[in-house]
């Protein structure tokens, strides 16, 4: 079964580029007030009436 709980950390991608997490179409104002940027609507996908891939602010990995 697949859980629809977005605190649920199969929900979050944390790579060497930044945080993304699946936020659901409902919560994407939500998400964009507190700084997340959309960055994949997963068009051509099923998932994409679900939910849009968003990036949270200020991740990204800086180069020293």
């Amino acid at each position: 079964m697949t859980s629809q709980s977005t605190e649920d950390q199969y929900h979050i991608i944390d790579d060497e580029s930044g945080i993304y997490r699946f936020i659901p179409h409902r919560e994407i104002k939500i998400f964009k007030s507190l700084g997340w940027k959309v960055v994949s609507n997963m068009e051509g996908s099923h998932h994409a009436r679900h939910a849009v891939i968003m990036k949270k602010p200020d991740t990204e990995k800086k180069e020293t």
